[in-house]
């Protein structure tokens, strides 16, 4: 009977100890359980203090009501983000509890002094997590693996949390000072943006008479606030701009820009803008109208771009007329229709694509300088068969390039920029090539000069040096009108 008794006995403590050790387990759980909910108290706490602080950088902005549509917007997304990771979390306490409630059901039941366990499997969480197995099969592997599952869960939820609050710790971060700094910065470029862009649009409305005629948005005059201007950009959508529309900046416009809106530039609309250089037209251009005389007097415009999408008709005679140094460069194939009475008086040259060269001369009457783009050496230079054939750049001291041999008939005539000019190993100087450059002082050669034409220099009232080597040929009339005396 002892023996049966201590047996009992013994039975008795083993399962008070199998007791102990499972509700040891059930804490353990409580615990885990306690500690992401304790995450999800801290992860509510952080997420309601940055959103007071959001909801405070807020009130800083109310003056700029975009900037508050946007602050709505990024806290609208911010709150979707924190709602989500919520979801997320509860998710994770919903399968810890699940869980729990298995092991709480599978708790030992005495009976007559002995412990019968109930045969329950404790419900898988959701896949694709694998399902828990029953608590008599490896119940502590069960729990540590269950712990580090969600544990990875949870770092995860933070993770993502992490990177979409990252802006808003980092700013966190900083000193009170820096925080000033920075928010002082941003307030800058923004109203320095905004100001441009009401300044830029309150110029470009105060400049610009446009009106809605029969012939479309027409630019009729301008205002004068725009005689201050070096550089005019015409608002796109004007179609037409006017007769005389630019005479009241004509002592100050460099630079016209075109848009591609216009369809026609009437008589005289750029007359007399001594100090223009440079019209640039934009885009794909659907100019068809050139009127009579509309560049006249331009003494200083060099240079005319143009990629035309039709063919340009040239409605007047004289367009470039009182130019005299215009380059027209053409940039399509789209060869432009004159008249057989057009006068090409001020145009220097006219640059059209590769290959279009004799199409465009034919349909120019047979006006002579016409080259392709291939020609165009620098972008200072006609160059062909070593021959310099025109010089359009505005360099004061000049450099022949090295392999060009010959200097062609009026290439530099009437450049008003080159001072000083080397001619490397120039060989021949056509006639009349520097005639009229009235500020060129001395001129330098490295090679032999055999052949100088008439007129050559004439006119070069301020050239006093001229250092050559050997001549064959020089004209009587080659330094007409200058400081050099030839023997």
């Amino acid at each position: 009977m002892k023996n049966k008794k201590n047996k009992e006995k013994e039975l008795d403590e083993k399962q008070e100890r199998d007791l102990q050790s499972n509700n040891l387990i059930f804490d353990d759980f409580v615990d885990n359980i306690n500690q992401v909910e304790g995450l999800n108290d801290n992860n509510q706490q952080i997420e309601n203090k940055e959103e007071t602080k959001i909801e405070d950088s807020d009130g800083q902005d109310k003056k700029d009501e975009k900037f508050l549509k946007k602050n709505k917007q990024k806290k609208s997304r911010k709150k979707k983000n924190i709602e989500k990771d919520k979801k997320q979390e509860i998710e994770t306490v919903e399968i810890h509890k699940s869980y729990l409630s298995g092991i709480q059901n599978n708790e030992t039941q005495i009976d007559n002094g002995q412990t019968v366990l109930k045969s329950v499997r404790v419900p898988p969480p959701p896949p694709p997590r694998p399902p828990l197995r029953p608590l008599n099969q490896n119940i502590n592997n069960i729990d540590s693996n269950s712990i580090s599952l969600n544990q990875n869960l949870i770092n995860k939820t933070t993770l993502n949390s992490v990177n979409k609050k990252s802006f808003f710790k980092k700013f966190q971060s900083l000193s009170k000072s820096d925080k000033m700094i920075a928010i002082l910065m941003s307030l800058c470029v923004f109203l320095f943006v905004l100001c441009s862009c009401l300044i830029l649009s309150f110029t470009n409305r105060n400049l610009f008479l446009i009106e809605e005629t029969s012939n479309g948005s027409s630019l009729i005059s301008l205002t004068d606030d725009a005689s201050k201007q070096t550089t005019i950009n015409i608002p796109n959508g004007v179609e037409y701009i006017g007769q005389n529309a630019f005479n009241s900046v004509m002592l100050s416009v460099v630079n016209i820009t075109i848009p591609a809106s216009v369809t026609k530039i009437d008589e005289s609309a750029f007359a007399g803008c001594v100090n223009l250089e440079k019209i640039t037209f934009l885009g794909e251009s659907n100019l068809t109208t050139l009127c009579d005389g509309a560049f006249w007097g331009c003494v200083n415009l060099k240079n005319i771009s143009i990629n035309p999408k039709f063919e340009i008709f040239f409605d007047g005679n004289l367009p470039f007329s009182g130019c005299g140094n215009v380059i027209l460069e053409i940039k399509s194939n789209k060869v432009p229709f004159i008249g057989n009475n057009f006068d090409f008086s001020g145009l220097k040259a006219i640059i059209v694509p590769n290959g279009q060269t004799e199409t465009f001369i034919n349909s120019f009457n047979n006006f002579n300088r016409v080259y392709q783009q291939s020609d165009v050496y620098k972008n200072e230079y006609i160059v062909k068969d070593k021959t310099i054939l025109l010089y359009f750049g505005t360099n004061e001291n000049v450099v022949i390039p090295i392999g060009v041999n010959k200097i062609g008939e009026e290439a530099f005539a009437s450049n008003h920029y080159i001072k000083t000019l080397n001619l490397s190993n120039v060989q021949e100087i056509a006639s009349s090539a520097f005639t009229d450059c009235n500020i060129l002082t001395s001129v330098k050669q490295s090679g032999e000069l055999l052949i100088i034409g008439d007129y050559a220099f004439s006119d070069c009232v301020n050239l006093k040096e001229f250092e050559f080597n050997n001549y064959e040929t020089v004209a009587e009339t080659a330094f007409y009108n200058t400081q050099i005396l030839v023997s």
